[in-house]
């Protein structure tokens, strides 16, 4: 046999032989360490959810797998990162879940993290955040993904997310998607922004934005989308001027048309 051959067959067997005691004697677990910022859960209720037990095996072990089981058994847990220390450490690093948005349902409000995971129900929006009115959720359980029964609206909530920048130059109260096609966005508390389909949302946000720096700061009004790159704004006062003339012109022609009925019921009887 060629010596160069037989070179090949003794790296082969080493290799087998490291590989076969990594996999079964090396590398066993003999310490967990549990790091992160999540005080909801003890770092031992962590580590028995997880279903990694001690001597289980690091070089084999599929990190992916067990950070998923993690996160989907806590509602406040939201990212886990396994990192092997060898030979015998295993860190499980989690991060917890803050509230970013409140969704409206029927029955009160549920507290979302950032990547959509349902925190927990509550009767009503507390805190700083942003509201969702119109989502209509499949599951109001906790720690569930946030999904909507129309999957369309699924799609405008992560075109939101990403629209929604966290250096933004104004505070956004909420956002009203029950119509689609007729998407209010809240601003300040003092602006209604009628942004239309979510169709370029990103890009109605960015327009808005510039509107709103435009303003005086105590302005509040009405934010329209005009075609497909131009906003209109008017004051709350002018629309409700507005509004009132509308309903008294609505009343006086109601009232000249009931004085038509009488003066022609009175010739009719007459």
């Amino acid at each position: 046999m060629p010596r160069f051959i037989y070179g090949i067959i003794i790296l082969v067997l080493v290799f087998i032989l490291l590989y076969t005691l990594s996999a079964t004697v090396m590398f066993n677990i003999k310490t967990f360490n549990v790091t992160g910022n999540v005080d909801n859960y003890s770092a031992e209720k962590i580590i028995e959810k997880s279903g990694i037990k001690k001597n289980d095996n690091m070089f084999v072990l599929d990190s992916s797998k067990y950070e998923r089981k993690i996160v989907e058994s806590f509602p406040y847990i939201e990212t886990a990162k396994i990192i092997k220390h060898f030979p015998d450490t295993l860190e499980i690093k989690v991060t917890k879940c803050a509230e970013t948005y409140n969704i409206a349902y029927d029955s009160g409000v549920l507290s979302v993290s950032k990547n959509g995971k349902i925190i927990e129900t509550k009767e009503q929006s507390q805190g700083n955040v942003i509201q969702i009115n119109g989502f209509d959720p499949v599951s109001t359980k906790d720690g569930d993904t946030l999904r909507s029964k129309d999957s369309q609206k699924d799609k405008i909530f992560q075109a939101l997310k990403k629209a929604i920048r966290s250096d933004l130059k104004y505070k956004i109260d909420s956002i009203d998607i029950t119509d689609k096609y007729n998407i209010t966005i809240q601003i300040d508390s003092r602006i209604i922004f009628k942004a239309g389909s979510w169709s370029d949302i990103d890009y109605k946000i960015e327009l808005a934005e510039s509107a709103v720096a435009k303003l005086d700061d105590g302005s509040k009004g009405y934010l329209t989308m005009v075609g497909s790159n131009q906003v209109s704004f008017r004051t709350a006062q002018l629309v409700a001027d507005t509004k009132k003339k509308a309903q008294e012109r609505l009343a006086e022609q109601e009232a000249s048309e009931n004085a038509s009925e009488t003066t022609s019921e009175n010739m009719g009887n007459n």
